[in-house]
């Protein structure tokens, strides 16, 4: 297993919605994979990571997907400018996952295979996870 920063420990153990199961087990299996020495199974943890991503989407209420999501992002906004900043991180987040070897392994698909892209890319992600189930649970 491998050891993290302090910071990175801490996001990744606040990292819980607590009363969604099947997203929850899609959180709990990513941040195990990720602490695993063997890039490959850390590569999983970031492909579990994406799909609770998907499934945090559709937590929220409102009647469609894009409505759930736009709920859930204004819920997480202080401000306009910061509300704009994290319409275009999700919309990041999900082209990225679109367009790379996370979610889709068609050919075409980029794939990531370098342990360093993947720990960014994960808690690049954790990160808008993690502050987006604080803005659901109104805790700071």
């Amino acid at each position: 297993m491998r050891t993290l920063s302090p910071e990175l420990g801490h996001l990744l153990d606040s990292a819980r919605s607590g009363n969604e199961t099947g997203f929850d087990d899609l959180l709990n299996d990513a941040k195990s994979k990720i602490l695993n020495r063997d890039p490959r199974v850390r590569k999983e943890g970031l492909e579990r990571l994406w799909d609770a991503w998907e499934r945090l989407k559709t937590l929220e209420e409102g009647k469609d997907k894009e409505a759930q999501i736009t709920n859930l992002l204004d819920k997480a906004s202080s401000t306009q400018v910061f509300r704009q900043l994290l319409e275009e991180e999700a919309r990041m987040l999900t082209r990225i996952g679109n367009a790379y070897q996370i979610r889709h392994h068609e050919q075409g698909k980029e794939e990531i295979s370098d342990p360093r892209q993947i720990d960014y890319l994960f808690f690049r992600m954790l990160s808008m996870i993690v502050l987006l189930l604080r803005a659901r649970s109104g805790s700071l």
